[in-house]
C-alpha cells in the first residue's frame, strides 16, 4: 500500500473514532437530562395534586363551618365551653401518613461498637 493510502485510512479511522466518542458523549448527557425530566414532571404533578387538594381544603374553610370546627379541634386544640380535652402523650410520636403523603418509616435501630 502506498503511504498515502495508510494517512487517509488512519485519518478516516480517527474521525470515525472521534464521531463515535462525542457521541456516546452526547448519549449519555441524554439520557441523564431526560431522567431529571422525568423527575421533574412527577415532581410537578405531585405538586399539582398537592394545589388542588389544598384549594379544596380553602374552599371548605370558606363555605362548610364544620370544617372549621374540625380543624380548630385537631390542630389548635381548641374546644367548645362545656368539653373538656385530653391528651395523651406517646414516648415514639410518628408522623401520621396523611400530613405527609409519605407512609412515617420505622426507626433505624441503632449500631452498638464492639
Amino acid at each position: 500500500m502506498k503511504p498515502r493510502y495508510v494517512i487517509l485510512a488512519l485519518l478516516a479511522l480517527a474521525v470515525l473514532g472521534g464521531s463515535f466518542y462525542f457521541l456516546g458523549r452526547l448519549y449519555v448527557d441524554n439520557r441523564t437530562l431526560q431522567d431529571k425530566l422525568t423527575g421533574v414532571d412527577q415532581e410537578v404533578k405531585q405538586q399539582h395534586r398537592e394545589i388542588v387538594s389544598l384549594r379544596a381544603l380553602l374552599e371548605a374553610l370558606q363555605k362548610d363551618p364544620k370544617t372549621v370546627e374540625r380543624i380548630a379541634r385537631e390542630h389548635l386544640r381548641m374546644s367548645r365551653d362545656n368539653e373538656t380535652v385530653y391528651t395523651f402523650s406517646n414516648p415514639n410520636p410518628q408522623p401520621r401518613a396523611s400530613e405527609y403523603g409519605e407512609p412515617p418509616q420505622p426507626a433505624a435501630p441503632e449500631k452498638k461498637e464492639p
